[in-house]
């Protein structure tokens, strides 16, 4: 009977229990007795006799005292069986509450088969705008118009209608043509340009932030004029990099890099010709082709944009000459990203040139003049460039021109005798909004006429946009 009943327990042990529906656990198999199949286990009170087993024989009725003794030997195996079950159930009970029920502060279970996980950044996005203005030439008239009552200069309020522009770009290139050394050297004009220091102080109020000084006037005064003027815009604020003019030769050697939103720019800038040629070779970028590999090679591995400010070309003409063709060409074969022109005091046509492995280069040949009183209108129409890089690509996008038209006023006398310093009003307009002062100037012309004229030049090449002041 013992032997039954183990059996019969485990039988039990195989069996689910149809509370739980799934096993808890599943104890490995015991190999078959040779006996019959055991039957159900079901619980049997103490004093209950206990049926004897049905056979396919006939069944024998047991004697009193074989079932005193079956009940004595099923009483122990009973209290066996039922603590069995109870620490099977307490064991399931406690695997399900670990497994279904959290546990504040239990340590993450960690396998060294899984890939760790690799949380992707997400990818910058928004864009950086360029904005970069023409020649600026200190004339005498011009001097003349910013000097104020006490003897100091401002050159801000000719200009300051172009504030809120700069206010909303991130870089703003200005050329200053002509150089600031300071009222120490003499101010002068045509045809030995020298400015005082406000001249410089008053591009960084309009927010000139990046700064060409790689022209065919800044040795003018020579190197006293060079270091003074480079020490004005070391002292002002929020400036990203100048170029193009130098104390040493290892300054000339040094790229110019700047940081705007998490890009990497180079700026770079070279001059063709220079009206003095006397001095340290250093106090200029005198353009070659060597110096410019050179360089433009070091900042492309640097940097992940590169700008390049080019003073060449023939003044008064608004035709590209071969050599700045040429020049354009090795550019992009450097992979410059954008080449901003100016010297020949005109507009000239801009155009997209194609690098090496499908890059491309933006190139304005001549953005005109700026600030200047120079007498034929052609020299007075000029404008400002405007694109955007876009952040997550790099690419240039959205190139536009916004023409723009300096005045000055003088009687029809005044002209006619050529007395260019009895002129007065000097201001810079965006060209849209000086329909009434360029009624005044005596030059003949009109809003549309000069907006149609401007238009066909710096769209010859490439498709920029000519906007109004509204569209900027």
């Amino acid at each position: 009977m013992d032997d039954d009943i183990r059996d019969r327990f485990r039988g039990a042990g195989r069996r689910p229990d149809p509370a739980f529906g799934r096993p808890l656990s599943r104890p490995r198999p015991l190999p078959p007795k040779p006996v019959s199949a055991p039957r159900p286990l079901r619980p049997v009170a103490p004093s209950s006799p206990t049926p004897p087993p049905r056979t396919q024989t006939t069944a024998l009725k047991p004697t009193k005292q074989s079932r005193t003794r079956r009940r004595r030997s099923k009483k122990p195996l009973l209290i066996l069986i039922i603590v069995l079950l109870l620490a099977g159930l307490a064991a399931g009970g406690y695997a399900l509450y670990g497994k279904y029920v959290k546990k504040p502060n239990a340590p993450a279970q960690s396998n060294t088969n899984q890939e760790p996980s690799q949380t992707e950044e997400p990818k910058p996005t928004g864009t950086i705008r360029l904005i970069a203005i023409g020649d600026n030439l200190a004339f005498e008239s011009i001097n003349n118009a910013a000097k104020k009552p006490d003897g100091s200069y401002d050159y801000l309020p000719l200009m300051a209608d172009f504030k809120p522009f700069f206010d909303k770009a991130d870089i703003r290139l200005c050329t200053e043509s002509t150089p600031g050394g300071g009222e120490g050297l003499g101010v002068s004009g045509y045809p030995t340009f020298n400015a005082p220091t406000a001249w410089s102080t008053s591009f960084a109020s309009l927010g000139c932030n990046l700064i060409n000084l790689g022209t065919n006037h800044t040795n003018d005064k020579g190197q006293a004029a060079i270091d003074a003027m480079l020490k004005t815009w070391d002292e002002q604020k929020n400036i990203l990099a100048v170029a193009g003019a130098n104390r040493s030769a290892e300054e000339q050697t040094k790229i110019r890099y700047f940081t705007v939103k998490d890009i990497k720019f180079a700026y770079l800038s070279y001059t063709t010709i220079s009206q003095k040629t006397d001095g340290p070779i250093h106090s200029i970028n005198k353009y070659s082709n060597e110096l410019a590999r050179l360089q433009i090679t070091e900042a492309r591995k640097n940097a992940q944009l590169v700008i390049v400010s080019m003073n060449w070309g023939i003044e008064n003409t608004a035709e590209v000459k071969p050599e700045q063709e040429q020049i354009a060409q090795t550019l992009a074969s450097l992979d410059v990203d954008v080449v901003i022109g100016g010297g020949p005091h005109i507009v000239q046509p801009a155009k997209v040139i194609d690098g090496k492995d499908g890059h491309q280069t933006l190139v304005w040949f001549s953005l005109g003049n700026f600030l200047t009183s120079e007498l034929p209108v052609d020299n007075l129409v000029g404008g400002m460039a405007i694109m955007d890089f876009d952040i997550a690509t790099l690419a240039l996008t959205n190139p536009k021109f916004l023409p723009l038209y300096m005045h000055y006023e003088w009687t029809p006398a005044q002209k006619a005798a050529g007395n260019v310093n009895s002129r007065t009003n000097f201001k810079v307009y965006p060209l849209d909004l000086a329909t009434e002062a360029l009624a005044k100037s005596l030059h003949n012309t009109t809003v549309e006429a000069q907006t149609a004229r401007i238009t066909g030049i710096i769209t010859k090449f490439a498709p920029i946009k000519v906007i109004k002041s509204t569209e900027f």
